[in-house]
């Protein structure tokens, strides 16, 4: 949970330090061992467990909760590409909603490649439920890194900086 909740003192370190953690995160997603979201989770009858070994499979230290960003990649023939950048207070339980959510409010990326494929259907509710379950086991896919991150603000900037960074094309911070 957050450490501390203040504005960053030196933007311009934010940036510097957000570009050498886009290095790390592009390195990792190329790595053979990195898991595929798919990896992280069990399905067992009607319920998903996590696996029990998910905080090694990400490569970071056991606890409750981790907060901080996680990165979606796709495997190319050209490598891991970058396709959505995320954060959540709780990254283990936000990856599990991606893949495996029940609603449209759980799988959000879910529903944004949903709606690209169907422009006409401009609401959630327009959407047969079942239509998601192919773009889940699309995001199920791709291979996953999370970076913590205990620090709210410098979270916020740090999403949208990589996410400008990777250039994903799942990213849209247009509001409501």
């Amino acid at each position: 949970m957050s450490t501390e909740n203040k504005y960053p003192e030196d933007v311009k370190a934010i940036f510097e330090k957000a570009e050498k953690i886009s290095i790390a995160l592009k390195a990792k997603l190329q790595e053979p061992a990195t898991p595929k979201l798919a990896d992280l989770f069990l399905p067992k009858g009607n319920k998903i467990y996590q696996h029990p070994d998910i905080f090694t499979l990400l490569q970071v230290q056991k606890q409750p909760k981790i907060q901080g960003l996680y990165v979606f990649g796709e495997i190319t023939r050209h490598g891991v590409i970058p396709k959505y950048v995320g954060i959540s207070r709780n990254i283990i339980q936000r990856l599990r909603q991606h893949g495996w959510g029940k609603i449209h409010n759980h799988c959000t990326l879910a529903y944004l490649m949903a709606r690209a494929d169907h422009p006409g259907k401009k609401t959630r509710t327009a959407f047969d439920p079942g239509l998601f379950d192919q773009y889940k086991n699309c995001i199920k896919q791709y291979k996953v890194v999370i970076y913590k991150e205990d620090v709210d603000y410098n979270l916020y900037f740090y999403e949208v900086i990589l996410a400008g960074i990777f250039q994903t094309p799942w990213n849209n911070f247009r509001t409501h």
